[in-house]
């Protein structure tokens, strides 16, 4: 799918409908305090969304990691707590764990961070009750199709854009809150496009779904992998996200989740690039057995 390029005529800013709606957004946002003028999708991490200022529509947002450091974790944590806070509706694309272990995932944060299988495999009968009625909410949300969940080992741009416009399409023509794929690695390049270089391939891919993003009004998170190579007792940067170029080039905003090791459990949510907002470091730990982020 090619999306058209208009005459240049066509794209400057006249007194028609255009130029009244968008006169008219401003004059709504100007007075307002500023959390109320952004999106109200937040992480639910108050210093992430204070850097980031949360999830735009149209964004991308790729959040990387190192193998073992909990980006599917950091997902689960962030769709728990839009579920928690938020009617807003998810989508989560996965390539990595099927449904089942999301919804567990994804329970365990909505419940503040209680494990499913603790490391002593005892849990107090509170804790059972809390996880239950996480568990039942989620399954609440996805009746209701506030959560959506699709489990795929390969897929490509055409089933991303098949899920969203289904979605988009069946279930009351409602606006997804947030689209996430995990992980962005395993989502097959087109040969073709990339005429044979993964890289030039990974390029078109990220240009097909910032156009997915921008014609759905949808904002995406991205889950990516990191270099292997790199010291983990290094904090990532920009430079250590596979095919750095075309994420860094296409998404709105870059998240590294950096922990020493994967036993350790402090670490740092590491805002790298923000369009819309700052950088900065926000110090976090990580909850390994109840795949949970939380902030320090």
């Amino acid at each position: 799918m090619s999306r058209a390029i208009k005459p240049a005529r066509e794209c400057f800013l006249t007194d028609g409908d255009r130029f009244d709606e968008i006169k008219a957004e401003c004059a709504e946002r100007i007075g307002m305090p500023l959390d109320e003028q952004i999106s109200p999708i937040r992480n639910g991490l108050t210093q992430v969304d204070r850097i980031t200022l949360g999830y735009h529509p149209s964004n991308i947002t790729a959040v990387g990691g190192r193998p073992g450091m909990g980006k599917t974790s950091y997902a689960t944590t962030v769709t728990a707590n839009i579920l928690r806070n938020s009617p807003e509706q998810v989508l989560y694309i996965s390539t990595e764990l099927p449904e089942s272990r999301l919804i567990m995932q994804i329970s365990e944060a909505f419940c503040g961070g209680i494990p499913t299988a603790p490391k002593n495999w005892q849990l107090q009968d509170a804790q059972k009750r809390w996880l239950k009625e996480a568990q039942d909410h989620v399954f609440k949300c996805i009746r209701s199709h506030q959560l959506s969940i699709i489990y795929q080992k390969r897929m490509d741009a055409n089933f991303i854009v098949d899920a969203i416009d289904h979605h988009c399409d069946t279930f009351h023509n409602e606006t997804i809150a947030l689209v996430i794929i995990d992980q962005m690695n395993r989502v097959k390049r087109d040969a073709k496009a990339g005429f044979g270089s993964y890289a030039l391939a990974s390029e078109e891919l990220m240009n097909r779904l910032e156009v997915i993003a921008e014609q759905e009004g949808v904002p995406m998170m991205l889950l990516s992998q990191l270099n292997r190579g790199a010291d983990a007792r290094v904090k990532p940067t920009l430079a250590d996200f596979k095919h750095t170029g075309a994420i860094e080039e296409f998404s709105h905003a870059c998240i590294l989740l950096h922990r020493e090791d994967t036993e350790t459990v402090n670490g740092e949510i590491i805002v790298a690039k923000t369009r819309d907002g700052a950088i900065g470091s926000v110090p976090a730990r990580f909850e390994g057995a109840a795949h949970t982020w939380k902030e320090a």
